[in-house]
């Protein structure tokens, strides 16, 4: 028996303890302004001037559509920007495009060599051999003419700790020489 009673006693109390907490809760809802405490002082409030640190993310568009302005007007993260600003056929199919592109930098110095790689994983076909760009450099506009067949284009600054590349662009259908279309219509086939 006395083990039920201690057992009592201890429910009672906890009970006690969950019925107090409770109707506190409740004043405190009912009005907040109130105090809680049932100790009575005269004190003057303070007010606390608290600085509140804030952070702003910017989250860029992108572009959509196929095209040369997709993808490149629009900053990516990191402090080295790769873009290919415009593209346009050179005369006919095979003669190739002039690519227009711009590297800035927002980092350290640095230096690198920069490619151009008509479709992903197409072979690296060298633009400009060496580029050196300061801290908040930029290369400004450079047109290189790149010779090849492929569907897209790249451009890539080799930096030693790690390339950086443009987002590969569709190229320009440029249009059929029209020689070459003479000599197609003269071309007979027999079987």
């Amino acid at each position: 028996m006395p083990e039920q009673a201690s057992r009592r006693t201890i429910i009672v109390l906890v009970m006690l303890v969950l019925a107090t907490g409770a109707a506190v809760a409740a004043a405190v809802a009912a009005d907040p302004s109130q105090p809680t405490s049932t100790t009575t002082s005269q004190s003057t409030p303070t007010t606390t001037a608290v600085e509140l640190a804030t952070t702003t993310v910017v989250v860029p568009t992108a572009a959509t559509g196929p095209g040369p302005n997709t993808f490149v007007t629009r900053p990516a993260p990191g402090p080295v920007q790769v873009l290919v600003v415009r593209m346009a056929c050179v005369g006919y199919a095979g003669d190739g495009w002039k690519v227009t592109w711009r590297i800035t930098n927002q980092g350290r110095p640095r230096t690198g060599a920069v490619v151009a790689h008509i479709d992903v994983g197409g072979p690296a076909l060298p633009l400009v051999p060496s580029l050196t760009l300061p801290a908040g450099g930029d290369s400004g506009e450079q047109t290189q003419v790149v010779v090849g067949g492929g569907e897209s284009i790249m451009v890539t600054w080799t930096l030693p700790d790690r390339p950086v590349q443009s987002f590969p662009l569709s190229l320009p259908s440029c249009p059929t020489d029209p020689a070459d279309l003479a000599d197609a219509r003269k071309a007979t086939t027999t079987t």
